[in-house]
Protein backbone atom coordinates (compact mmCIF):
# COMPACT_ATOMS: atom_id res chain seq x y z
CA UNK A 1 0.00 0.00 0.00
CA UNK A 2 1.19 4.00 -1.22
CA UNK A 3 1.10 6.05 2.46
CA UNK A 4 1.05 8.40 -0.60
CA UNK A 5 -2.23 7.66 -2.08
CA UNK A 6 -4.09 6.81 1.39
CA UNK A 7 -2.98 10.89 2.57
CA UNK A 8 -4.32 12.40 -1.07
CA UNK A 9 -7.52 10.54 -1.09
CA UNK A 10 -8.14 11.42 3.05
CA UNK A 11 -7.56 14.84 2.51
CA UNK A 12 -10.00 14.85 -1.16
CA UNK A 13 -12.47 13.44 1.31
CA UNK A 14 -12.46 15.80 4.20
CA UNK A 15 -12.57 18.65 1.88
CA UNK A 16 -15.98 17.61 1.47
CA UNK A 17 -17.35 16.84 4.90
CA UNK A 18 -20.19 19.20 5.64
CA UNK A 19 -21.22 18.13 9.12
CA UNK A 20 -19.85 18.49 12.34
CA UNK A 21 -16.04 16.62 12.77
CA UNK A 22 -15.06 14.03 15.63
CA UNK A 23 -11.86 12.52 15.66
CA UNK A 24 -13.40 9.40 15.80
CA UNK A 25 -14.45 10.81 12.17
CA UNK A 26 -10.70 11.42 11.54
CA UNK A 27 -10.05 8.32 12.47
CA UNK A 28 -12.28 6.56 10.47
CA UNK A 29 -12.18 8.68 7.27
CA UNK A 30 -8.99 7.71 7.16
CA UNK A 31 -9.74 3.87 7.82
CA UNK A 32 -11.49 4.20 4.43
CA UNK A 33 -9.35 5.72 2.66
CA UNK A 34 -6.70 2.64 3.46
CA UNK A 35 -9.78 0.09 3.11
CA UNK A 36 -9.75 1.15 -0.93
CA UNK A 37 -6.06 -0.06 -1.28
CA UNK A 38 -6.92 -3.51 0.66
CA UNK A 39 -10.33 -4.82 1.36
CA UNK A 40 -9.08 -7.42 3.95
CA UNK A 41 -10.72 -6.13 7.37
CA UNK A 42 -8.49 -8.70 8.74
CA UNK A 43 -5.48 -6.51 8.25
CA UNK A 44 -6.88 -3.86 10.41
CA UNK A 45 -7.02 -3.69 14.32
CA UNK A 46 -8.92 -0.20 15.40
CA UNK A 47 -8.16 0.86 19.13
CA UNK A 48 -5.33 -1.84 19.48
CA UNK A 49 -3.95 -2.33 22.79
CA UNK A 50 -0.45 -1.94 23.52
CA UNK A 51 -0.11 -4.43 26.29
CA UNK A 52 -0.12 -6.55 22.58
CA UNK A 53 2.98 -5.53 22.29
CA UNK A 54 3.82 -5.85 25.51
CA UNK A 55 4.75 -2.07 25.94
CA UNK A 56 4.64 -1.78 29.75
CA UNK A 57 4.72 2.08 30.25
CA UNK A 58 1.57 1.97 28.10
CA UNK A 59 -0.32 -1.17 29.64
CA UNK A 60 -3.44 1.00 29.75
CA UNK A 61 -3.82 2.57 26.17
CA UNK A 62 -4.45 1.73 22.91
CA UNK A 63 -3.05 2.49 19.43
CA UNK A 64 -5.42 4.18 17.16
CA UNK A 65 -5.20 1.89 14.32
CA UNK A 66 -3.12 -1.16 14.02
CA UNK A 67 -2.50 -2.31 10.31
CA UNK A 68 -0.83 -5.77 9.21
CA UNK A 69 -0.38 -6.20 5.35
CA UNK A 70 0.89 -9.27 3.66
CA UNK A 71 4.00 -7.81 3.68
CA UNK A 72 4.21 -4.27 5.95
CA UNK A 73 3.07 -3.08 9.38
CA UNK A 74 1.55 0.27 10.12
CA UNK A 75 1.09 1.86 13.47
CA UNK A 76 -1.10 5.05 13.84
CA UNK A 77 -1.74 7.38 16.14
CA UNK A 78 -4.28 10.21 15.22
CA UNK A 79 -5.21 13.74 16.62
CA UNK A 80 -7.71 16.22 15.72
CA UNK A 81 -7.91 19.14 17.67
CA UNK A 82 -10.17 22.21 16.98
CA UNK A 83 -11.62 24.94 18.58
CA UNK A 84 -15.04 25.22 16.46
CA UNK A 85 -17.75 27.72 18.49
CA UNK A 86 -16.33 26.94 21.33
CA UNK A 87 -17.30 30.27 23.57
CA UNK A 88 -14.43 29.74 26.05
CA UNK A 89 -10.55 30.01 26.16
CA UNK A 90 -9.14 27.15 23.86
CA UNK A 91 -6.63 25.06 25.94
CA UNK A 92 -3.50 25.47 23.63
CA UNK A 93 -0.87 24.51 25.67
CA UNK A 94 -2.75 20.71 27.00
CA UNK A 95 -3.41 20.57 23.48
CA UNK A 96 0.66 21.01 21.89
CA UNK A 97 1.15 18.39 24.98
CA UNK A 98 -1.60 15.76 24.20
CA UNK A 99 -0.18 16.25 20.59
CA UNK A 100 3.43 15.01 21.45
CA UNK A 101 2.16 12.42 23.91
CA UNK A 102 0.55 10.82 20.74
CA UNK A 103 4.10 10.89 19.24
CA UNK A 104 6.32 9.95 22.59
CA UNK A 105 3.51 6.88 22.54
CA UNK A 106 5.14 5.60 18.78
CA UNK A 107 8.42 6.63 20.28
CA UNK A 108 8.10 4.13 23.00
CA UNK A 109 6.61 1.39 20.88
CA UNK A 110 9.62 1.70 17.73
CA UNK A 111 11.78 1.57 20.68
CA UNK A 112 10.31 -1.56 22.49
CA UNK A 113 9.90 -3.56 19.06
CA UNK A 114 13.62 -2.81 18.11
CA UNK A 115 14.59 -0.37 15.09
CA UNK A 116 15.99 -3.49 13.48
CA UNK A 117 12.31 -4.19 12.53
CA UNK A 118 12.35 -2.59 9.01
CA UNK A 119 9.11 -3.84 7.64
CA UNK A 120 7.08 -1.61 10.94
CA UNK A 121 6.03 2.04 10.45
CA UNK A 122 4.97 4.43 12.74
CA UNK A 123 2.75 7.22 11.86
CA UNK A 124 1.33 10.30 13.60
CA UNK A 125 -2.37 11.91 12.16
CA UNK A 126 -2.89 15.55 12.64
CA UNK A 127 -5.71 17.57 11.88
CA UNK A 128 -6.38 20.98 13.43
CA UNK A 129 -8.10 23.90 12.68
CA UNK A 130 -6.93 28.50 12.85
CA UNK A 131 -7.02 28.00 16.55
CA UNK A 132 -4.45 25.45 16.88
CA UNK A 133 -2.50 26.50 13.88
CA UNK A 134 -1.98 29.66 15.13
CA UNK A 135 -0.75 28.76 18.20
CA UNK A 136 2.00 26.03 16.88
CA UNK A 137 3.30 28.67 13.81
CA UNK A 138 3.49 31.58 16.24
CA UNK A 139 7.06 30.55 17.16
CA UNK A 140 9.77 33.84 18.12
CA UNK A 141 7.07 36.03 17.98
CA UNK A 142 5.10 34.82 20.60
CA UNK A 143 5.53 36.92 23.95
CA UNK A 144 6.49 34.07 26.42
CA UNK A 145 8.36 30.93 26.24
CA UNK A 146 10.03 31.72 22.98
CA UNK A 147 12.55 28.80 22.88
CA UNK A 148 9.69 26.16 23.63
CA UNK A 149 7.16 28.34 20.73
CA UNK A 150 10.27 27.94 18.33
CA UNK A 151 10.61 24.51 18.78
CA UNK A 152 6.45 24.01 18.09
CA UNK A 153 7.00 26.00 15.08
CA UNK A 154 9.87 23.65 13.23
CA UNK A 155 7.69 20.97 14.18
CA UNK A 156 4.57 22.24 12.85
CA UNK A 157 6.03 23.74 9.04
CA UNK A 158 8.74 20.73 8.54
CA UNK A 159 8.32 21.02 4.97
CA UNK A 160 7.66 18.00 2.73
CA UNK A 161 10.22 14.84 2.92
CA UNK A 162 12.20 16.61 5.53
CA UNK A 163 13.16 14.94 9.18
CA UNK A 164 13.63 16.91 12.47
CA UNK A 165 15.18 15.68 15.42
CA UNK A 166 12.57 16.56 17.90
CA UNK A 167 14.72 17.93 20.67
CA UNK A 168 13.13 20.54 23.92
CA UNK A 169 16.50 19.89 25.80
CA UNK A 170 17.97 23.07 27.16
CA UNK A 171 14.89 24.99 27.15
CA UNK A 172 14.01 25.73 31.31
CA UNK A 173 10.47 27.79 30.10
CA UNK A 174 8.54 24.45 29.14
CA UNK A 175 5.06 24.89 30.57
CA UNK A 176 4.42 22.50 33.00
CA UNK A 177 0.58 21.96 31.67
CA UNK A 178 2.53 20.83 28.06
CA UNK A 179 5.04 18.56 29.93
CA UNK A 180 1.88 16.99 32.27
CA UNK A 181 -0.32 16.19 29.26
CA UNK A 182 3.27 15.13 27.15
CA UNK A 183 3.53 12.39 29.79
CA UNK A 184 -0.04 11.51 30.62
CA UNK A 185 -0.55 8.27 29.58
CA UNK A 186 2.99 6.76 30.73
CA UNK A 187 3.48 4.94 33.39
CA UNK A 188 7.03 5.59 34.28
CA UNK A 189 7.16 9.25 33.32
CA UNK A 190 10.71 10.12 33.88
CA UNK A 191 11.92 7.49 31.47
CA UNK A 192 9.36 8.76 29.07
CA UNK A 193 10.84 12.36 29.34
CA UNK A 194 14.67 11.20 28.86
CA UNK A 195 13.69 9.81 25.49
CA UNK A 196 12.01 13.10 24.76
CA UNK A 197 15.01 14.19 22.95
CA UNK A 198 14.88 11.54 20.67
CA UNK A 199 12.02 11.07 18.38
CA UNK A 200 13.33 11.63 14.73
CA UNK A 201 10.21 13.03 12.89
CA UNK A 202 9.37 12.58 9.20
CA UNK A 203 6.94 14.90 6.97
CA UNK A 204 5.37 12.35 4.46
CA UNK A 205 3.40 15.20 2.62
CA UNK A 206 1.78 18.76 2.94
CA UNK A 207 -2.29 18.52 2.32
CA UNK A 208 -1.77 20.79 -0.49
CA UNK A 209 0.54 23.21 -2.55
CA UNK A 210 -0.56 26.25 -0.10
CA UNK A 211 -0.22 24.06 3.23
CA UNK A 212 -4.48 24.52 3.47
CA UNK A 213 -7.70 22.32 3.24
CA UNK A 214 -10.64 24.25 3.39
CA UNK A 215 -14.46 22.49 4.60
CA UNK A 216 -17.78 23.39 5.20
CA UNK A 217 -17.56 21.55 9.00
CA UNK A 218 -19.37 23.21 11.30
CA UNK A 219 -16.56 21.61 13.76
CA UNK A 220 -13.84 24.58 12.04
CA UNK A 221 -13.26 27.66 13.30
CA UNK A 222 -13.45 30.48 10.55
CA UNK A 223 -15.96 33.13 9.51
CA UNK A 224 -16.24 32.08 5.85
CA UNK A 225 -18.20 29.08 4.87
CA UNK A 226 -14.84 27.06 3.37
CA UNK A 227 -12.97 27.10 6.40
CA UNK A 228 -9.22 26.42 7.00
CA UNK A 229 -8.35 22.53 7.87
CA UNK A 230 -4.90 21.59 8.09
CA UNK A 231 -3.57 18.25 7.90
CA UNK A 232 -0.02 16.78 8.58
CA UNK A 233 1.11 13.12 8.54
CA UNK A 234 4.08 12.25 10.43
CA UNK A 235 6.46 9.26 10.11
CA UNK A 236 8.38 8.58 13.74
CA UNK A 237 11.95 7.19 12.08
Amino acid sequence: MNINDVFKDFCKNIKKRKGIMTEDNIRYYWFASMLKKDKDLNHYTLEYPYKEAEVDGLSKEELDLFYEGDNEIWCFEMKFHRKGELKSEYAHTGAAGALFNDLLRLQELKLHLGREANNVRYFFLYVTDQEMYDYLTAGEKSNLNKEYRKRLKEFFKLETNKEISLDFEGIDTIPNTFIESALASFVKKEEAMDNKDKILIHNIQLCEKDDTLTCESMSFKGDNKRKPCYVRLYEIL
